[in-house]
């Protein structure tokens, strides 16, 4: 990626050097470098028309689209950088992303390659179901205006969206929920600054949506009529079932507090109610999965009255039983 000494002479896609009396350094060298010349730029522009031109490939192209319905094969990626007469060693982010839907950087602070996209152009037609469509895949390409909203919202897009909804993204507060001190540790303040500091120790999805959910979730328990079915056949045939309702998470519970807990908050399990209610309250959203497995045991262990026993209320089972 160093310039050649004839284009170095004429500056030709290098920085001018350092002249220092009659001493001439090539400082940019220090900076890093770059591999396009004009020779380079042409070479970039052939394999663009060029395209996926493979005989084999194309066959094989025409039979995954007639079995999984895309393609196997694209055309080459065609690297962007090094449009002519660009310059700037600081560009903006459209120069870094190749994305300026507003032609704030474009044409400005930044100059787009001519070289041409052939693997963007090969896949306009091959897209995930609910995404781009064809015919907006097509308006970003044209000229970079607007696509037309509601398809494609962003990772900073989709946290609004969850905020919106009332839950959480990766596993962070709302700024309202934040504000309110809602299931969230309080802020470190000092002076005017407040910090965060619960987050350097982990986060939690937990909010009064999520709960709502995970009842709803815990209600429904199993209702798909194939899996009902299956289940009747195999209790049948191997005394059990195969399907089982949704294990749901039973995290979370209002109102606790506390960051180092007993082992009745880990494992779920007090017999003697020496942390239930005190140091550990336990979620309310019901527990499918285990209320699922009731019927099934091993000979000669927790018999159904002594399981009913435990799940009523955690109390120890009958002595001697």
């Amino acid at each position: 990626m160093r310039a050649s000494p004839e284009e170095f002479k004429n500056g030709i896609d290098c920085p001018a050097p350092l002249q220092i009396g009659p001493i001439k350094w090539k400082v940019g060298e220090c900076f890093g470098g770059s591999g396009n010349n004009d020779k380079l730029r042409q070479l970039k522009k052939e394999l663009a028309q060029a395209g996926l031109d493979d005989p084999k490939k194309l066959a094989e192209n025409e039979y995954w689209l007639k079995r999984y319905g895309r393609k196997r094969w694209y055309p080459k990626y065609i690297n962007q950088s090094g449009a002519k007469n660009q310059q700037g060693l600081l560009r903006g982010l459209a120069a870094w992303s190749g994305y300026d839907p507003l032609n704030e950087e474009r044409g400005k602070t930044w100059i787009e390659a001519d070289y041409g996209k052939p693997l963007v152009e090969g896949k306009k037609d091959y897209r995930l179901p609910g995404l781009l469509t064809k015919e907006q895949m097509q308006i970003e390409l044209d000229s970079g205006k607007l696509p037309k909203p509601g398809f494609w919202i962003g990772e900073k897009g989709f946290e609004k969206s969850q905020w919106a909804q009332g839950y959480r993204y990766r596993m962070r507060a709302s700024p309202e929920e934040f504000k309110n001190g809602i299931d969230c540790p309080a802020p470190l303040q000092i002076g005017p600054i407040k910090w965060k500091v619960g987050e350097c120790f982990g986060g939690s999805g937990n909010n009064d949506k999520l709960r709502q959910l995970k009842k709803e979730l815990a209600q429904a328990g199993l209702d798909d009529p194939k899996k009902l079915a299956e289940n009747e056949y195999w209790l049948k045939r191997y005394g059990r079932k195969r399907w089982y309702p949704k294990y749901i998470n039973q995290s979370g519970a209002k109102n606790q507090q506390g960051l180092l807990r007993g082992l009745a908050a880990w494992s779920g399990y007090d017999p003697l109610n020496e942390e239930r209610g005190k140091t550990w309250i336990e979620a309310d959203y019901g527990k499918p999965l285990v209320e699922g497995k009731k019927d099934y045991r091993l000979p000669g262990l927790l018999t159904k009255e002594q399981m009913q026993i435990e799940l009523d209320s955690g109390k120890l089972p009958k002595p001697g039983a």
